[in-house]
């Protein structure tokens, strides 16, 4: 087995370039994104994520001379993604983005508005017959006004009324619908800073306790130009050979998210998947989800997250029943959990079956000795740790085998958290793999 060695980041700072276009949960450590692409990849290497999540990697990719194919489950994600490595005119698109603004001062109240409406929000049968008049469109989220103020809705409903009819171009329109997403958190009733999921916390009750503020069209504005400040260093480190693509797909299913993205086998794979039982993408994206459009109804919400790894509640989802083929190291940790709480020990067969699909996927798109790079951090249950290394180095199986182990310290509490069963995440783990053989040679 291969020693355990610290990861040495030779990049000790970084261009944000658009990483920082919206908050995401557990983002790929852009230092971290560089150094695996500088290891293990070559300039004009194709490079597959199939967790592409916000997409650090992608644009650490596209500004490092290779090519790649970011796939994730989450259509925040995908849609972020695609919104921050996409080429655009400066000029005009600011000029798209003023023009949306200029349309939105017509709606806009005066800044006095809003502090009288610190501890004044309107009431929910108020704002729903302004919707009425105005014939606004407001997301079919069944706790609408739980999350957001009854003003802050007609505020958001008006905000996304102009990005839809003001005619820009359609890429232009897709920064626009990132910039409003990336505000939708600091305009609803949800802390910005947990990464569990959609909270309305003691910590955002004390602050309306003493009078929060909240401003949707400066939060939106703000979101807007913060991004403008970086497109320039963007836009100046592309590289001319590089192109990414971004898929919404399932990663237990790779080759078929992948069809049609590739015309010969990558050169390497560099992800981090989800961890079990930490981040609940499908939770946390909760509010931009609806707002975007991306699901119609709860019913749609609760489909989509049928097809997320590593969050809880899977209960009865197909793969479960395959737990009897599940190996030495997952198996004895299943027959563990499941003593305590069958509940528990289904989402962790989910977890580690979903992840052996993963990589029994990710085989048939390698080149052979191509290295299939996997970002970790090891979880709990009861006290005791799982490691999740030893998990992928079981799930691997005879398609992949361990050439080298690293890690490094998480340093600052956006990267480290806790969670909720006591458990935190203060290092992550390289695993690198390299492709051998097919599973049926």
């Amino acid at each position: 087995m291969a020693r355990l060695r610290r990861l040495a980041l030779t990049a000790r700072s970084f261009d944000p370039l658009s990483h920082y276009w919206i908050r995401y949960p557990a983002k790929f450590h852009p230092p971290v994104a560089i150094e695996l692409l500088r290891q293990f990849t070559a300039p004009g290497d194709l490079v597959i994520d199939p967790f592409c999540g916000s997409g650090s990697l992608l644009v650490e990719a596209l500004v490092g001379g290779r090519s790649a194919l970011g796939v994730d489950i989450d259509p925040v994600a995908v849609f972020s993604s695609r919104v921050k490595t996409r080429s655009y005119n400066v000029t005009a698109l600011a000029d798209s983005c003023l023009r949306v603004l200029e349309r939105l001062e017509r709606s806009r109240p005066d800044p006095s508005y809003y502090g009288e409406r610190v501890y004044a929000h309107g009431t929910e049968s108020w704002a729903r017959r302004a919707i009425q008049d105005e014939r606004l469109w407001v997301p079919k989220l069944p706790t609408l006004f739980h999350w957001f103020r009854p003003y802050v809705v007609l505020d958001l409903a008006r905000i996304a009324r102009a990005i839809k009819r003001v005619r820009v171009e359609g890429p232009h329109r897709d920064f626009l619908w990132l910039a409003f997403a990336s505000s939708i958190r600091a305009s609803s009733n949800a802390d910005p800073v947990p990464v569990s999921g959609v909270e309305y916390t003691s910590y955002m009750r004390s602050l309306d306790e003493v009078g929060r503020v909240v401003d949707p069209y400066y939060n939106f504005e703000r979101k807007i130009n913060r991004a403008l400040e970086t497109l320039g260093a963007l836009q100046g480190a592309r590289d001319a050979t590089s192109s990414v693509r971004v898929r919404r797909g399932d990663a237990t299913k790779l080759p078929s998210a992948a069809k049609g993205a590739l015309n010969q086998p990558a050169n390497a794979l560099i992800t981090s998947p989800p961890y079990h039982n930490a981040v609940d993408y499908h939770r946390r994206h909760l509010l931009e989800t609806f707002w975007l459009g991306f699901v119609r109804n709860q019913e749609d919400r609760e489909e989509l997250g049928r097809h997320y790894i590593g969050r809880r509640h899977v209960r009865s989802l197909p793969r479960v029943q395959e737990i009897g083929s599940l190996p030495g190291f997952a198996g004895r940790w299943f027959e563990r959990i499941q003593a305590v709480s069958p509940a528990r020990a289904a989402e962790f067969a989910h977890y580690a079956l979903s992840m052996r699909a993963v990589f029994s996927g990710s085989a048939k798109l390698l080149k052979r000795g191509a290295p299939a790079v996997f970002v970790v951090g090891h979880s709990t249950w009861n006290g005791d740790e799982i490691s999740t290394s030893a998990l992928l180095r079981e799930l691997a199986g005879r398609e992949f085998e361990l050439a080298d182990q690293l890690y490094y310290p998480l340093a600052n509490r956006y990267m480290s958290f806790s969670r909720h069963n006591k458990a935190s995440i203060d290092r992550e783990y390289v695993l690198v793999f390299r492709r051998t053989r097919r599973k049926d040679a």
